[in-house]
């Protein structure tokens, strides 16, 4: 998906819904849907992907979500399914909701989306009453939403970088790393790399004491002239420090910041979102008042929850937050 002009242009699996008009338009078109398999279940995956900039002071230069809302639909008997959005939504800038507000973080709305756009299976005459999405579903794996927010939101890891150059031929960096998002929270696979200057002869790494075995490592890859740092799990509101010495041919190294860095970290974070875009309810079938409740999605299964127990169909909401680019310059 591309941003041409303010335009949004979609995929082939998808078509271009106008979300500031009254809906009348919208389609109840939808594809095969059947599920033929022995298990009668739909998946709805919240995915976020993002963007951030630090400057070497910490402060943030740019941010950016690029999110999907994925589904994957193994219902039997093409049942039509309603999913509803937060009713504070807005999109564009725009108030869109029936309640009013001025739409600003700190006015009043809990999510703020520049733009998106849905499969060609949705139906949205609701969607700017109540914010919700009607469809039959196609069968298999789609993309239902995708949007984009460069709206303010609070990055889930904060890096701070001190260099000491006392020491001659030598470059002491010492990394902090703070998970910002709350402890209930755990990210998965964590890696911090750190690029060294040009004439590096060498680094070692220390990590930080008395850790369990087995849930960091770091090392020096000369190859890619960079350390990296690795970490099974990070829980939220953690912080983690690494010491780095770089050895170097020169006594000292003029504008050694520019030679370092930056930093770039790779992460997933599951059953999190920065967004806020949360799953209020999902209905299987039309007329029916049984609701799978996105706030309540959590727990086993890699942070899957499911509802609608006994012969009806299963229901899995999961929300994952992953990086996409994330740099701290030095």
């Amino acid at each position: 998906r591309a941003l041409v002009g303010g335009v949004s242009t979609t995929k082939r699996d998808a078509v271009q819904r106008s979300v500031l008009s009254t809906g009348k338009e919208g389609a109840g078109g939808g594809g095969g849907g059947g599920g033929g398999g022995a298990r009668n279940e739909i998946f709805v995956d919240v995915i976020e992907k993002l963007n951030v900039t630090f400057n070497s002071s910490g402060h943030l230069l740019t941010s950016e979500i690029d999110g999907s809302i994925q589904i994957r639909n193994f219902l039997h008997g093409n049942p039509q399914i309603r999913l509803a959005l937060p009713e504070d939504l807005a999109i564009g800038g725009r108030d869109l909701s029936p309640y009013g507000g001025d739409y600003a973080f700190g006015g009043g709305v809990s999510v703020l989306l520049d733009d998106c756009n849905f499969h060609e299976s949705a139906d949205l005459k609701d969607f700017d009453t109540d914010r919700t999405i009607v469809l039959n579903p196609p069968e298999g794996e789609f993309s239902l939403m995708n949007y984009r927010s460069a709206n303010d939101f609070n990055p889930p890891f904060k890096v701070t970088i001190n260099i000491d150059e006392s020491t001659p031929f030598k470059v002491g960096i010492t990394l902090k790393v703070k998970a910002d998002f709350p402890a209930k929270h755990a990210c998965t696979g964590l890696v911090v790399k750190f690029p060294v200057p040009k004439g590096c002869l060498g680094a070692s790494s220390t990590l930080e004491a008395n850790l369990a075995p087995g849930t960091q490592h770091a090392a020096y890859n000369p190859t890619e002239r960079q350390v990296v740092w690795q970490f099974k799990k990070v829980k939220g509101g953690a912080e983690h420090t690494l010491g780095i010495k770089v050895s170097i041919q020169e006594e000292r190294i003029p504008n050694v910041r520019k030679e370092l860095g930056p930093v770039t970290l790779g992460f997933t974070i599951p059953m999190y979102n920065v967004s806020r875009l949360m799953i209020r309810y999902l209905q299987i079938g039309e007329g029916s008042g049984s609701k799978d409740n996105g706030k309540d999605a959590k727990g086993a299964g890699g942070g899957a929850s499911a509802s609608g127990g006994g012969k009806g169909p299963h229901r899995w909401v999961r929300y994952v937050t992953k990086s996409s680019s994330y740099v701290c310059r030095v």
